[in-house]
């Protein structure tokens, strides 16, 4: 009997050094409770061939562990210190750690499945990303005011984000890269009130179309810095290089802010010369700019010359439709007046003129964005409606 005891207490005594070595110091407590979870130092995540590893969230680096040996999944933070590492029930391990700034992350990797990491930020934001066995990328983000992001990327380049408001609205952007090189990106306002299309080609070049409320289409172009923006057959302001057919010719001033009506044109600052195919600017929003100069919707002025062969000899009824300000010069004289800061007017005056050519001038300025108009009509001698000058009459100005 008394060696059966010795003999136990030796067992007794051998357990408690190996748990003393374990832990790093000797224990007194005479019961050991496991845990209902088994509790790790560190995430031992097997991978398919046998070797340790968690695969890494987006943007995060790391080298997996050799096999059999324990790794911190790469989806930990550098600057994190591993708080716990728990493997779950389903055979998924979760490591958690903790940032200096409070940053708290926790990467759950299930064996053959998703790797899902949790980012909680000390104001309250908190950006789950689910890694699938397919290689697309989740990352849903929400924020303290309700405002939640999901963001999409699959393997072949797709990338949807849909922004849902806290009240109620909601915004979806696709980029899908093409095969030519370029990538198409399509965002859309939940409420269908406009749709962006930005296409990005190898070269740098950004082709934004803006489908608006209205209906109207607004197109930019923007080029790779130390490149000209070309225009395009269907914009308003055109370079008159490239446009040798547009007659209208239009020097393009900015104005001081609150400018009340037409400026004297030799005390603002000239900015380049624009051409026109026919002064028919419907009243419409104006956001496109003219060609190098995107971002000019507001305070400019425009001075605008060209010759018209008028038909006939006899009456002509001229109409000026603008916002904001114009007025119209025939031959030097002023025929209409319709100056000021005002949303889209019409002023209309009667003039005699010979058949043959006459010099046409318009002055023109926009006040505060985004409206704009400038149309000018006229109503021939004898017709029973007006129109616009038909641009078989035009040519350039000979100053």
């Amino acid at each position: 009997m008394r060696m059966l005891c010795l003999g136990l207490v030796g067992v007794i005594a051998v357990s408690g050094c190996k748990t003393a070595q374990f832990k790093g110091g000797v224990s007194n407590r005479s019961n050991i409770t496991n845990p209902a979870t088994p509790t790790m130092d560190n995430t031992v995540a097997p991978t398919p061939k046998g070797t340790a590893g968690t695969p890494a969230a987006p943007g995060a680096t790391g080298t997996p562990s050799p096999a059999g040996t324990a790794a911190t999944p790469a989806a930990i933070p550098a600057n994190s210190a591993i708080t716990g590492a728990t493997k779950n029930p389903d055979g998924s391990t979760t490591t958690n750690a903790v940032a200096p700034d409070g940053t708290a992350t926790a990467v759950t990797t299930v064996p053959a499945g998703p790797t899902t990491t949790v980012v909680t930020k000390p104001d309250g934001t908190k950006t789950t990303t689910v890694i699938d066995p397919t290689g697309t990328v989740t990352a849903t983000t929400t924020k303290p005011d309700g405002t939640v992001t999901t963001d999409t990327k699959k393997p072949d380049g797709t990338d949807t984000v849909v922004v849902k408001n806290p009240d109620g609205s909601v915004t979806t952007s696709v980029t899908t890269p093409n095969s030519d090189g370029t990538s198409t990106n399509v965002s859309q306002n939940g409420d269908g009130t406009s749709t962006t299309t930005t296409s990005t080609k190898p070269d740098g070049t950004v082709v934004i179309i803006t489908k608006n409320p209205d209906g109207t289409t607004t197109t930019v172009t923007k080029q790779p810095p130390g490149t000209s923006t070309p225009s395009k057959s269907t914009d308003t302001f055109v370079n008159c290089p490239e446009f040798p057919d547009r007659m209208i010719l239009a020097k393009l001033y900015q104005l001081p802010e609150n400018s009340s009506k037409v400026p004297d044109f030799a005390k603002v600052k000239y900015l380049k010369d624009v051409c026109l195919k026919q002064l028919d600017v419907v009243d419409r929003d104006f956001k496109e700019g003219f060609p190098g100069i995107p971002k000019l919707v507001e305070w400019f002025a425009l001075d605008i010359n060209w010759r018209v062969n008028a038909p006939d000899d006899g009456v002509y009824t001229f109409y000026v439709n603008s916002d904001d300000g114009s007025r119209l010069y025939i031959d030097g004289n002023q025929i209409i007046d319709n100056d000021g800061l005002h949303e889209h007017l019409e002023k209309t005056n009667t003039v005699t003129l010979s058949k043959g050519w006459h010099s046409i001038h318009v002055t023109w300025y926009q006040g505060p964005r985004y409206r704009i108009a400038l149309e000018l009509f006229w109503k021939r001698p004898g017709a029973a409606k007006r129109e616009y000058i038909p641009t078989t009459y035009f040519a350039r100005p000979t100053f």
